[in-house]
């Protein structure tokens, strides 16, 4: 958008997002930012532009371009991979204001400036970031950046330009602080995204190989699931959990890319390269493959989409592990945990616009986890102090780790009150825990009044 077009931003015209308790305001600190090279945390902009720039021939590779404004001037970001979704399910539009906890700020030589002969022009900045969340909206602004757009005939479908137009760059998927540089923008054309406008991406599946060897499977021990530490802690709190199958042969650590389903210690025998247990050969006997095929079937699942059956036990993670999972944001998961909270339905900036809010605590940790539910938030109603089976929610770094659940994880049934029928899912363990604590907050409370 040129900036003699660019819409005048009233101040006044905040609307808070349902999250947000405390009142913001725009500061100009883009030219202190630009002069101390000092990213202040916690800054807040408006997000006056956004483009999604292909860096690959196949498209499959994109960059995330924001122009970010504090009132005055604006400047261009690149956000992290991690990030994207935002971008992509409408969390992060023209217009919103935005609250960026870590960043930096790059240089790059600016091609089209390469004849000057100050050394400023010959260069372009951009910031880079990587943890973002929304505050809000000023609708004074997105109603004219729309109009803006329609006169510019902007509202046209979105066109991919031909791929003998991109020259092809190649990303390093293990490091992501390298992701964009030597990344030259100016020759790549972008691709403008509406914020009404949903990008939906197919991922390509990646194969999973075996273990070949103990070599192997030693060398990646170091890369095991976040949930094995609570494995000891799961059978002191819930002892009911001991004279079941699956914890009556010893837990070891299992790779985390050892097997698809990412499955955890506590649940599973081990896996060693005993003949016992490898495919069976044409000399093995049918017995010992039915055992083999009997014991894959305990194995817990881990993603929703694979569950069909309730009688398979799902692959449960603790709150306590929630900011500690491979991803910090948008890492599917499943949980069991008591309702301490639950709020009426509110009005949410994200579709379909309606959200209810609840805590929920387990015994891993002492705090109260704070869950968002966006999807069908008028049925999900469970009672407070029931024990429910959430499927399928993603984490996020909102207050310090917390869970959402999405409109578009739109599917079968997601969450289960007080699943009593699930016997691998030890309701009654983690009730009478809840009675417990209960019991002693009340005697506290009393013996303090």
């Amino acid at each position: 958008m040129d900036s003699e077009e660019r819409p005048a931003l009233d101040p006044a015209a905040i609307t808070k997002g349902p999250n947000q308790l405390h009142d913001f305001t725009l500061q100009p600190i883009i030219a202190d930012i630009l002069r101390t090279r000092y990213c202040t945390p916690r800054s807040i902009f408006i997000i006056e532009g956004i483009d999604i720039i292909p860096v690959s021939t196949s498209g499959r590779w994109q960059a995330v371009r924001l122009l970010l404004g504090d009132g005055e001037l604006c400047v261009q970001a690149i956000l992290s991979p991690s990030c994207h979704r935002f971008v992509q399910t409408g969390e992060v539009f023209v217009g919103c204001y935005v609250c960026v906890d870590e960043f930096r700020v790059e240089w790059v030589e600016n091609p089209e400036n390469e004849e000057s002969e100050d050394a400023h022009d010959k260069k372009m900045v951009f910031l880079v970031l990587r943890d973002i969340s929304t505050l809000g909206w000023n609708q004074a602004y997105r109603d004219l950046a729309s109009r803006a757009e329609i006169r510019q005939g902007k509202r046209a479908e979105v066109v991919i330009p031909p791929a003998k137009t991109q020259e092809p760059f190649k990303v390093d998927d293990d490091d992501d602080d390298d992701y964009f540089e030597g990344m030259d923008l100016d020759r790549l054309d972008p691709i403008v995204v509406q914020p009404d406008k949903k990008i939906v991406t197919e991922p390509e599946p990646l194969p999973v190989l075996p273990i070949q060897s103990k070599e192997l499977e030693t060398l990646s021990m170091n890369e095991f699931n976040t949930d094995d530490e609570f494995g000891d802690l799961d059978e002191l709190l819930f002892p009911s959990r001991r004279g079941s199958p699956a914890k009556s042969t010893p837990r070891t650590r299992t790779p985390r890319h050892a097997t698809p389903s990412r499955l955890s210690p506590s649940k599973q025998p081990h896996r060693d390269q005993s003949p016992s247990k490898q495919p069976p050969s044409r000399n093995q006997s049918p017995s010992k493959h039915a055992n083999t095929v009997s014991l894959a079937h305990r194995h817990p699942v881990a993603l929703p989409r694979d569950w069909t059956d309730i009688t398979k036990p799902l692959k449960l993670t603790t709150l306590h592990a929630i900011p500690h999972l491979p991803y910090a944001q948008n890492w599917t998961c499943n949980v069991l945990a008591i309702i301490v909270s639950l709020s009426p339905v509110e009005s949410s900036y994200l579709p379909p616009y309606t959200q209810r809010t609840a805590r929920i605590v387990d015994p891993s940790t002492a705090k109260q986890v704070h869950l968002t539910v966006f999807l069908d938030a008028e049925s999900f109603s469970p009672k407070v102090g029931s024990a429910v089976l959430l499927t399928g929610v993603k984490n996020h770094s909102f207050d310090g780790g917390s869970l959402k659940k999405y409109a578009s994880d739109k599917g079968g049934k997601w969450w289960f009150e007080d699943p009593v029928e699930m016997t691998w899912c030890d309701v009654r363990g983690i009730k009478d825990w809840w009675k417990l604590m209960e019991d002693s907050m009340k005697a506290q409370a009393e013996s303090a009044g």
